[in-house]
């Protein structure tokens, strides 16, 4: 049983620009369209298209891979007419193993733009549930992405791969995490609302922050964040008042001075001394005076430490490389074998059945020559001396090389030597 080959045809963040990653950019809407038409061509078995802000992949099980290139090329160019001639200098193809590697390292995070986050999971079991609803998807595809995704579990429990932050924005949160319970009786605000300030929110917003307090020199853009994550919006002019009931205060504007000083934290910690504050400062220049963090029971982190913070994440992850690999190159074998299995089975069923028609053939001859316990004598010895010719044989075939590009050679000689049709 010969297996359509696994092939992968597309861009992404590292191979091409953002100009040529958006003229092949799939609408949702027009993905099941794209998925048929694709599937229509009789050079292509399976199709599943992988899309994402960083790349389009077209993962792809074949029978014929000549001509698969100049077919896809002249589809993509049907369909995306921005696309220029030198634009595909920017596309990958990559067969088997390669493409193997390549799906799984996708799904692990090791190809992202932040080294193993682990969002692309879920876009890449999106891209296979899409194809899956729109039929495309057969026995190869289904087997290598459920692989993927057992692998990239594997990466991330069995080692630091997306452990720690490596985006300042996060490691300000993950700095406010060593506070007893958590988040689940705190109170935040963010001073600014800006793409700093949202993205502090909505990393508030999902570790569950109790109260949420989001201000804004422009107040309309406050109350759009504090809406986007169950916060409340307050005036600028008017956080000063709200400071004695916060635990971490985030500032991210863009001012040209300080918007708290060390006196005005001074008079809040007085009214509550047991209380710890935290504040930390993603603003340049600061937007807390860097004396705060001689207060009692205060802390000031600043851009400076989260971006050490985020530096020793990275080198963290990056040592995680090796165990990594290991894991993967287990995943390549496992698929192998899996293919290996499936291209031999027929011919190990049909051996099996060739040596079993024979010894049934024999059994008849002796059926009206014997009686019923020397039959039942004689079929219990041919079987087990049938399991005993064939088991060798049958072990070798399971470890047979096979050529997963040319695999019917060796199955054929087999075939021929014990004229199996």
């Amino acid at each position: 049983m010969s297996l359509p080959l696994y092939c992968i045809f597309g861009v992404s963040h590292h191979s091409a620009p953002v100009e040529v990653r958006s003229r092949v950019a799939i609408p949702q809407e027009n993905l099941d369209e794209i998925l048929n038409s694709l599937a229509a061509m009789e050079i292509i078995d399976e199709v599943c298209i992988i899309t994402t802000c960083n790349r389009t992949e077209y993962h792809f099980a074949t029978k014929c891979v000549n001509g698969l290139l100049y077919r896809l090329k002249s589809f993509l160019r049907s369909r995306f007419p921005a696309l220029s001639p030198e634009d595909f200098q920017s596309f990958f193809f990559y067969q088997e193993t390669t493409a193997v590697n390549h799906l799984f390292r996708v799904t692990a995070g090791l190809e992202s733009m932040i080294l193993g986050e682990p969002q692309i999971v879920c876009q890449v079991k999106k891209s296979l549930q899409d194809a899956e609803n729109a039929g495309t998807v057969g026995e190869v595809l289904r087997k290598v992405f459920q692989m993927a995704f057992h692998f990239s579990k594997r990466v991330r429990n069995e080692t630091a791969i997306a452990r720690g932050a490596i985006s300042v924005g996060y490691a300000a949160i993950e700095s406010l995490q060593t506070c007893e319970n958590g988040f689940s009786d705190k109170t935040a605000l963010v001073i600014g609302a800006g793409e700093t300030g949202e993205l502090l929110a909505g990393y508030l917003y999902k570790k569950g922050i109790k109260r949420l307090i989001i201000t804004n020199r422009t107040f309309s853009k406050a109350t759009a964040v504090a809406q986007e994550y169950h916060g409340e919006a307050i005036p600028f002019s008017d956080f000063p008042k709200v400071l004695a009931d916060v635990d971490f205060i985030l500032g991210s504007t863009s001012s040209p001075q300080a918007v708290l000083g060390k006196d005005t934290v001074s008079a809040i910690m007085t009214s509550r001394p047991e209380r710890p504050l935290t504040l930390i400062d993603l603003a340049i220049p600061r937007d807390f005076d860097p004396s705060i963090s001689t207060l009692p029971n205060t802390t000031l982190i600043d851009l400076d430490y989260l971006q050490q913070v985020v530096n020793r994440n990275r080198r963290n992850r990056q040592q995680e490389m090796p165990a990594v690999d290991r894991i993967i190159a287990e995943g390549i074998e496992k698929y192998l074998d899996w293919q290996h299995e499936i291209m031999l089975k027929p011919l190990i069923i049909d051996l099996r059945q060739k040596f079993e028609t024979i010894r049934n053939v024999e059994l008849q001859k002796h059926l009206h020559r014997s009686t019923k316990d020397e039959y039942e004598k004689i079929e219990m010895a041919t079987r087990g001396m049938l399991n005993k010719i064939l088991h060798l044989p049958l072990l070798k075939l399971r470890d047979f090389n096979v050529d997963p590009v040319n695999p019917d050679k060796r199955i054929k000689l087999v075939r021929d030597i014990f004229d199996l049709e």
